[in-house]
Protein backbone atom coordinates (compact mmCIF):
# COMPACT_ATOMS: atom_id res chain seq x y z
CA UNK A 1 0.00 0.00 0.00
CA UNK A 2 1.65 3.25 -1.00
CA UNK A 3 2.31 5.79 2.18
CA UNK A 4 0.01 8.80 2.16
CA UNK A 5 2.01 12.34 2.62
CA UNK A 6 2.16 13.57 6.08
CA UNK A 7 0.09 16.55 4.80
CA UNK A 8 -2.56 14.07 3.21
CA UNK A 9 -2.38 11.96 6.06
CA UNK A 10 -3.42 15.12 8.39
CA UNK A 11 -5.73 16.07 6.42
CA UNK A 12 -7.13 12.84 6.40
CA UNK A 13 -7.26 12.59 10.18
CA UNK A 14 -8.75 15.84 10.24
CA UNK A 15 -11.73 14.66 7.97
CA UNK A 16 -12.26 11.52 9.60
CA UNK A 17 -12.48 13.69 13.09
CA UNK A 18 -14.93 15.84 11.61
CA UNK A 19 -17.59 13.60 10.05
CA UNK A 20 -16.87 11.05 13.14
CA UNK A 21 -17.96 14.79 14.85
CA UNK A 22 -20.92 15.81 12.56
CA UNK A 23 -23.35 12.72 13.81
CA UNK A 24 -24.40 11.66 17.03
CA UNK A 25 -26.03 7.89 17.69
CA UNK A 26 -29.75 7.92 19.09
CA UNK A 27 -31.31 4.77 19.94
CA UNK A 28 -34.79 4.57 20.77
CA UNK A 29 -35.59 1.81 22.65
CA UNK A 30 -39.04 -0.13 22.69
CA UNK A 31 -41.62 -0.37 25.09
CA UNK A 32 -42.30 -3.78 24.45
CA UNK A 33 -40.35 -6.28 23.02
CA UNK A 34 -36.51 -6.68 21.59
CA UNK A 35 -36.58 -4.02 18.71
CA UNK A 36 -34.72 -0.92 18.72
CA UNK A 37 -34.30 2.13 16.10
CA UNK A 38 -30.52 3.23 16.00
CA UNK A 39 -30.49 7.17 14.03
CA UNK A 40 -27.84 9.11 13.02
CA UNK A 41 -28.88 12.45 13.51
CA UNK A 42 -26.83 15.48 11.49
CA UNK A 43 -24.97 17.67 14.14
CA UNK A 44 -23.53 20.51 11.83
CA UNK A 45 -20.37 20.52 13.24
CA UNK A 46 -17.62 20.68 11.29
CA UNK A 47 -14.12 21.91 12.57
CA UNK A 48 -13.83 26.10 11.16
CA UNK A 49 -10.29 24.68 10.58
CA UNK A 50 -10.81 22.36 8.22
CA UNK A 51 -11.77 24.01 4.74
CA UNK A 52 -14.36 21.21 3.45
CA UNK A 53 -15.78 22.34 0.43
CA UNK A 54 -18.64 20.25 -0.01
CA UNK A 55 -21.85 20.98 -2.51
CA UNK A 56 -24.96 21.93 -1.70
CA UNK A 57 -26.31 18.32 -3.17
CA UNK A 58 -23.42 16.37 -1.01
CA UNK A 59 -24.73 18.45 2.06
CA UNK A 60 -28.42 17.77 1.44
CA UNK A 61 -27.13 13.69 1.07
CA UNK A 62 -24.93 14.44 4.26
CA UNK A 63 -27.87 16.07 6.09
CA UNK A 64 -30.97 14.17 4.97
CA UNK A 65 -29.88 10.68 3.39
CA UNK A 66 -29.29 8.82 6.69
CA UNK A 67 -31.95 6.04 7.00
CA UNK A 68 -32.77 4.58 10.51
CA UNK A 69 -31.72 1.09 11.38
CA UNK A 70 -33.80 -1.48 12.83
CA UNK A 71 -32.05 -4.05 14.57
CA UNK A 72 -33.75 -7.11 16.59
CA UNK A 73 -31.81 -8.64 19.60
CA UNK A 74 -31.28 -12.15 18.96
CA UNK A 75 -31.13 -14.37 22.12
CA UNK A 76 -29.38 -17.57 20.36
CA UNK A 77 -26.40 -15.53 19.22
CA UNK A 78 -27.21 -12.80 22.32
CA UNK A 79 -26.78 -9.93 20.02
CA UNK A 80 -28.64 -7.40 17.95
CA UNK A 81 -28.85 -8.02 14.17
CA UNK A 82 -30.40 -6.47 11.57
Amino acid sequence: MPSIGNAKQNQYIALAGTIRNAYDIRYVLPRYGTKIMVHLDFCDDFDPDINLKISEEDYNTIENGIVPIKLSYDKEYKQFVR
